[in-house]
């Protein structure tokens, strides 16, 4: 895609006239207003659209980076395009922008969009690593091209800003090609052995579009999860900047090894595309390899056998990124009172998915999927077990926790706490439903962000706790987040909470925002929609 800039200047007034005019010399610390009218060539732009045209829309900004007279070098950013502003179809618009005392010696380079701009003026191509697999993304985000010029004594440069960037649209198969894979698609990561990128995406119908940097000759590895692991490599791979790429890939299915946990005689790390199987027949620790896809497919881990014993675990526990997908009938819970039925560590993910059915208990004091701590132990702020992040896809999922049913443990923190889709049951005892844990004495416990994109969820917060949030004293959680796209979402709150959605009896929590709309301002108990939020159990959407 092709930008073409006709830039015209002008002192304290925006102009919309098509040719240029001079500007005077200004003094020092005063700034001039640009108005840059960008036109595009419809023949040679990416196709961001269904009908393979790049257009303008309200709100978009543009950066201009310059250099000032004292030799820094400044980012300044427009104004955003009103619709007024847009004309030819959404092919031109005018951008006006304020820069001050410029160097007109020096070079001046125009960024779009102007998010892709950093404060120093250099451009954010780290942004790529994590995308989101759509096309509105993108179009907002990552649609990267820029044009450098000279001044013209006054005047800004005329000249054409070029895409760097290639824009792919996946569509997936199996090795056959008789089964798509795309609509199961929740995570694909691409590599060209030099930049890898990482796109998390709902399971939805439809490409997954990515932003590439562009390559000649490379060789590029695909993998993705959803239902399986599949990968795919390409040899001498040429992407190249300005184009659009309908790719279809056929993936071959990473092969799984069947483990039966029946015949186990000790501890087992599970390694990438082991499924698990059978019931634990011993007091074995059951660990998962960092960035390992394990299958959870008619397991039985009963930690109960085990109390009493001196050592202890998690029924399951990471020990780094992982993804557990489910099949069939599942059941784990944890060794001993410290730990969490299954463990989510601590500056990693634990990502769950498949259409299988889990139940998870703390036999102890810890979280059902999380973080665990002995009662005993929290309220003097020792021995606790933090957890990371928790992202949950799908499945039929019933959680137990002694402390939070899903999130942080007792005394501790937990990262963010991600539900897209799935039926989702989690009952606090000592904690909320989902979300933090209790406190200690003289310690916090807390969790990230709280965010249900889809599916069904039921959370029954303890006494004091929130079903989804915090809880008593000093129990905090970061901003909660209900899409209007959830099926149902029914909390309720412990006694003595007065929220079933957001902080417990002297808690605190960040924004609630249910369904679009914000019911929180970020001081507990001040707020309007406190009796909704109160309301116990609360459902959504209401019945």
């Amino acid at each position: 895609m092709y930008l073409r800039i006709s830039v015209l200047v002008a002192l304290g007034v925006i102009m919309a006239a098509c040719q240029k005019q001079e500007l005077p010399d200004t003094a020092e610390g005063s700034a001039l207003t640009f108005t840059a009218t960008v036109s595009m060539e419809a023949s040679e732009t990416k196709a961001l659209t269904g009908e393979g045209v790049k257009t303008f829309s309200a709100g978009d900004r543009i950066a201009v980076v310059y250099r000032n007279s004292a030799g820094k070098t400044v980012r300044a950013e427009s104004a955003s395009l009103a619709v007024s502003d847009i004309t030819g179809n959404g092919k031109t618009a005018s951008f006006t922008v304020a820069l001050t005392d410029p160097d007109k010696t020096k070079q001046v380079t125009f960024i779009y969009p102007a998010v892709m701009a950093k404060a120093d003026g250099s451009v954010n191509l780290e942004s790529l690593a994590s995308q989101n697999g759509t096309i509105a993304y993108i179009a907002e985000h990552l649609d990267y091209c820029e044009f450098t010029g000279e001044w013209d004594g006054s005047k800004l440069p005329d000249g054409i800003m070029v895409n760097k960037l290639a824009i792919c649209a996946f569509t997936l198969k199996d090795e056959s090609g008789a089964v798509d894979l795309t609509g199961t698609v929740t995570e694909m990561t691409i590599s060209d052995g030099t930049y890898s990128y990482i796109i998390k995406r709902k399971p939805v119908p439809g490409p997954v579009y990515v932003a590439l940097r562009p390559t000649s000759g490379a060789d590029i590895t695909y993998e993705v999860t959803g239902s399986r692991l599949y990968t795919k490599s390409v040899k001498a791979e040429t992407l190249e900047a300005g184009h659009f790429y309908p790719q279809g890939l056929k993936m071959a299915e990473v092969p799984t090894n069947i483990v039966d946990l029946s015949k186990l005689s000790g501890h087992y790390e599970a390694k990438n595309c082991d499924v698990l199987t059978g019931t634990l027949s011993g007091k074995y620790k059951i660990t998962v390899a960092d960035g390992a896809f394990v299958i959870l497919r008619d397991v039985n881990i009963n930690g109960t056998k085990n109390e009493g014993q001196p050592e202890a675990w998690a029924g399951i526990t990471p020990l780094g990124d992982a993804i557990l997908l489910l099949e069939g009938t599942n059941t784990v819970q944890s060794f001993g009172g410290l730990h969490p039925g299954i463990f989510a560590a601590e500056g990693h993910t634990l990502t769950i998915r498949g259409d299988g059915k889990l139940t998870v208990k703390a036999s102890g004091a810890g979280s059902g999927i999380g973080g665990g701590c002995h009662i005993l132990f929290a309220l003097l702020g020792r021995d606790v077990i933090n957890c990371g992040d928790i992202v949950i896809d799908g499945g039929t999922i019933d959680a137990f926790g002694s402390s939070s049913g899903i999130g942080g443990p007792n005394s501790g923190r937990c990262g963010n706490i991600t539900i897209n889709g799935g039926n989702v049951n989690a009952t606090g005892k000592l904690g909320a439903g989902i979300g933090a844990g209790m406190p200690g004495l003289r310690t916090r416990s807390s969790c990230g962000n709280i965010t249900i994109n889809g599916g069904t969820v039921t959370a029954q917060g303890s006494l004091g706790f929130a079903g989804i949030g915090s809880g008593t004293g000093n129990s905090f959680c970061g901003n909660i987040t209900i899409s209007p796209d959830v099926e149902r979402v029914q909390a309720t709150k412990g006694n003595g909470s007065p929220n079933a959605i957001g902080s417990g009896q002297d808690g605190r929590c960040g924004i609630v925002t249910i369904g679009g709309t914000i019911y929180w301002d970020g001081k507990a108990y001040q707020n309007n929609g406190r009796r909704y939020l109160g309301s116990s159990p609360l459902v959504y959407p209401a019945p």
